[in-house]
C-alpha cells in the first residue's frame, strides 16, 4: 500500500471520530472539497467541521470501499450511513471522489458521482461549476487502473452476484439493523427474504432447491452480509447458512435432507447449530452432552451455551457424545427438533443482540 492510500485510510478512520483536529490533519490549509448540492468548501478547519456535524447530528458512518492510487491522485468510492434528517431513518448514501495530493495531504476533493448519480452534468445540481479547474471529474472519469478486475477464483458472474447481494444487503437489512439489535430479534421474515432470492442454498445442489453456485459465491454472499451493520444480524442469517446446515447436506441421509435441508433452503424451517456448552468450547472434546441409543430413537441429556439461532431454531444440529468415553472419536451429530424435552432461553450478551443466541438443554 502507497503512502498516499495509507494517508486516505487514516483519514477516513478519523472521520467516523468526530474529532476535528484528526480530520483537518488530512488537508492542506488551503484544500477545497466540492460538496454535492452546496458550495464548495474551503479550508482545511471547515471541511473537517462539516465532517464533524455529520457524525453529532446525522450519527453518520462513513466506510472506504475502494481505493486506487494514480500519479498524484487517489480514486475512491465510499458509502455512509446515517440518519435520515427528516425521517430518521437508518439511510445509505454512496459516491465516489478523487482526492488530490500536494505535499503528501490531499488538497482538493472533486466529486465524481453522488448517491450513483455522475455530477458536474451543470452547476445547478452540483452548485459549482469546477470546470475550469483544468478538467471536469466526468469526463475525466476513473483512472483506467481503478476498474475492477475479478481476482481468481472470482469471474465477472460473481462481481454481478455481488451487485445484487449489495443491493439487497443496504436497502432491505441495513436500514433495520439498528431496529433490530435494539429489539434484541429481527423477523423470521428476513430469511424468506433470503430464500426467495436464492440466498439460503447457493453452495446446495438444485435438486434440493440450492442454486448450485458452489463455495465461490457463498463466500460473496458472506462477505456483501458484512456490510449489514450488525454483526449479529450477518450471525444469525449465517449460522443458518454456513454452519447449521452444511453438515446435514454433507452427512445426512436423503430422508433428513428432504425433512431439513429442503425446507432449511426454501426458509421454511430456521436451523442452528449447538456444540458450546457452559464448560466446552473451542475444546469440543470436552463436550458433556450424552446420548443414548433407547428402542425408537435416542435419549439426550445435557446443555448447550451461546447457540446462534438457537431461541428461533426449528431444529438444531447437535454434538453429543455416543461412547463412554467420548473424545474426539466419541462425538457424533443428532439433528434435533424443537419441542417437548428440549428448552431455550435468551442470553442477555454486551452485543450482537438480534440472532438471539440461547443457552439450550435437553
Amino acid at each position: 500500500m502507497g503512502a498516499r492510500l495509507d494517508h486516505v485510510c487514516s483519514y477516513y478512520e478519523s472521520l467516523n471520530t468526530g474529532d476535528v483536529d484528526a480530520v483537518a490533519a488530512h488537508f492542506t490549509d488551503d484544500a477545497v472539497h466540492y460538496y454535492t448540492r452546496r458550495d464548495p468548501q474551503f479550508g482545511a478547519r471547515t471541511i473537517a467541521e462539516n465532517a464533524a456535524l455529520g457524525v453529532e447530528h446525522l450519527n453518520a458512518v462513513w466506510t472506504l470501499e475502494h481505493a486506487v492510487e494514480g500519479e498524484d491522485e487517489v480514486a475512491i468510492e465510499w458509502s455512509m450511513a446515517f440518519d435520515h434528517p427528516r425521517t430518521g431513518e437508518r439511510s445509505l448514501d454512496r459516491g465516489a471522489e478523487f482526492l488530490v495530493f500536494r505535499d503528501g495531504r490531499i488538497c482538493e476533493v472533486r466529486a465524481y458521482y453522488h448517491g450513483g448519480v455522475p455530477k458536474n452534468l451543470s452547476g445547478d445540481l452540483v452548485g459549482f461549476d469546477h470546470s475550469d479547474r483544468g478538467h471536469t471529474t466526468l469526463e475525466k472519469g476513473l483512472p483506467d487502473a481503478a476498474a475492477r478486475r475479478p481476482i481468481p477464483p472470482f469471474t465477472q458472474e460473481h462481481e454481478d452476484f455481488r451487485e445484487g447481494v449489495r443491493r439487497f444487503v443496504e436497502t432491505e437489512l441495513r436500514p433495520h439493523a439498528r431496529e433490530w439489535e435494539d429489539a434484541r430479534w429481527f423477523p423470521n421474515e428476513v430469511f424468506e427474504r433470503c430464500a426467495e432470492l436464492g440466498y439460503l442454498g447457493l453452495k446446495y445442489e438444485e435438486e434440493y432447491g440450492g442454486q448450485g453456485g458452489g463455495y465461490v459465491a457463498d463466500a460473496v454472499f458472506a462477505e456483501e452480509l458484512a456490510r449489514c451493520g450488525s454483526g449479529g444480524l450477518a450471525a444469525g442469517i449465517g449460522a443458518h447458512t454456513s454452519i447449521a446446515t452444511p453438515p446435514v447436506w454433507k452427512f445426512g441421509t436423503e430422508d433428513q435432507k428432504q425433512r431439513y435441508l429442503v425446507p432449511a433452503i426454501r426458509g421454511e424451517k430456521i436451523a442452528a447449530l449447538g456444540i458450546t456448552e457452559p464448560d466446552a468450547g473451542s475444546d469440543v472434546a470436552g463436550i458433556k452432552t450424552t446420548a443414548r441409543r433407547v428402542e425408537g430413537g435416542w435419549v439426550v441429556n445435557g446443555s448447550k451455551m451461546f447457540i446462534t439461532n438457537g431461541v428461533r431454531a426449528d431444529f438444531i444440529v447437535t454434538a453429543v457424545k455416543t461412547t463412554a468415553e467420548g473424545g474426539h472419536h466419541g462425538i457424533s451429530f443428532l439433528v434435533i427438533d424443537k419441542g417437548p424435552g428440549v428448552e431455550a432461553s435468551k442470553i442477555e450478551k454486551m452485543g450482537w443482540h438480534a440472532p438471539t443466541s440461547s443457552g439450550s438443554g435437553s
